[in-house]
């Protein structure tokens, strides 16, 4: 089996050059659109970039993603992807995301699955509060 794969990657839909915002854009300004999510994701500051890579293309592209509302002044020589957080998981989240399924996840397998009921499982005691059938079984046992 290979090994998984830890490279970065952000979310791009599939409708992306459909959008109202980007379909009326120059190739060149789409594309910096692109490569500035990219950038960001690479940086992970949250969708932040200085103005100097936002102008990597040259003004004209970095204008019109200004004039279309995709990049927003944010102070001197800085700028937001326009919505970045709405649309970009951050690490520390994915980080978090990933956590919190692989708990539910074990719950589900090590106490659902087994109908075993662990009173220090956040995820039993929520189940119990539901009033979910596995917990109220008769084969379901306490551990």
């Amino acid at each position: 089996m290979s090994a998984p794969d830890k490279r970065l990657w952000a979310k791009v839909s599939v409708d992306y050059f459909d959008n109202p915002k980007i379909e009326f854009l120059t190739d060149s300004a789409q594309l910096l659109h692109l490569q500035l999510i990219l950038k960001a994701k690479a940086q992970g500051r949250g969708g932040m970039l200085a103005e100097r890579a936002c102008k990597v293309r040259g003004a004209a592209p970095f204008k019109e993603l200004v004039d279309a509302g995709l990049l927003d002044r944010k102070g001197p020589q800085k700028w937001a992807i326009h919505d970045y957080e709405k649309h970009q998981t951050e690490p520390e989240n994915l980080t978090e995301n990933r956590a919190s399924a692989g708990a539910r996840g074990n719950h589900v397998r090590h106490h659902e699955n087994k109908r075993v009921f662990d009173g220090a499982c956040t995820h039993c005691k929520t189940a119990a509060d539901k009033g979910e059938q596995w917990v109220t079984h008769p084969e379901t046992v306490p551990k």
